[in-house]
């Protein structure tokens, strides 16, 4: 079988596409990630990059939410119980927290996954 100069053309278009793509979604892969922020009447958007003291405030008083390092935490909260304050910082994305009292809740999205969320055996 002879390749012919329309094959080669094929060929190299086919690989362009493909690099072309594989770059693409290496750039998406590079993301750290978002960290939503909701209360009762709105939501806020803020990048994980960026170090950031975020102040909230809900039916019981305010909470104080810490973005540092990549993680969001809640740094304090006039809630009675504190249970959000106790919660381990998020990172990855679906991770969630919330502080029920004062009505809000914080999720991440985007960036890629660094583990796995289950096993199969």
């Amino acid at each position: 079988m002879k390749i012919r100069r329309y094959d080669v053309l094929a060929i190299i278009l086919s690989l362009a596409v493909f690099l072309g793509f594989t770059l693409y979604g290496m750039k998406f892969r590079e993301e750290t990630g978002y960290l939503l922020v909701e209360d009762a009447e709105s939501q806020y958007l803020y990048p994980l990059s960026e170090d950031r003291t975020i102040t909230m405030t809900g039916p019981v008083g305010e909470t104080v939410i810490e973005i540092h390092d990549g993680e969001a935490h809640f740094l304090s909260s006039d809630c009675p119980d504190g249970l959000c304050v106790q919660m381990a910082p998020i990172a990855e994305a679906g991770d969630w927290a919330a502080c029920l009292p004062n009505q809000v809740f914080i999720t991440t999205s985007g960036g890629a996954s660094k583990g796995v969320d289950a096993g199969v055996y």
